[in-house]
């Protein structure tokens, strides 16, 4: 379970971005003195989401959810608004490890290369490109 320090940078981006939305007056805006239960509410709601927050790459996740919201929204926006308007994590490459070339495949291999060198090595036109 996650701790509540450890939640501090997506407390700051909750406030951050309900802060701009109180700015734009928003229809059905709560009243100023409320906006810190309504942070807190909104906490409760994004935690209750099946996502595993972790600061990176969530933050910027975040802001880049409320600048979406910003935009388009005309009435006040709701924790599933912002849910739905996160962008997708970014992809994380899946490095895998080269499977090992199975023993008689190398044999065959060095075989051919060998082959390759003896022909090369008797060809009577090896002097020329």
């Amino acid at each position: 379970m996650v701790n509540n320090h450890e939640l501090t940078w997506l407390r700051e981006e909750i406030a951050l971005g309900l802060s701009k939305c109180v700015v734009l007056r928003l229809q059905g805006f709560p009243p100023e003195d409320a906006i810190i239960h309504v942070a807190e509410i909104w906490m409760e709601a994004i935690l209750s989401a099946p996502i595993y927050w972790t600061e990176d790459p969530d933050r910027l996740r975040i802001r880049k959810g409320f600048v979406e919201l910003t935009r388009i929204c005309r009435f006040w926006p709701a924790p599933s608004d912002l849910l739905h308007h996160l962008p997708p994590r970014p992809a994380t490459p899946l490095l895998l490890d080269e499977p090992p070339m199975p023993e008689e495949a190398l044999a065959r291999n060095r075989k051919r290369i060998r082959e390759l060198i003896d022909k090369l090595k008797s060809s009577p036109n090896r002097d020329h490109p």
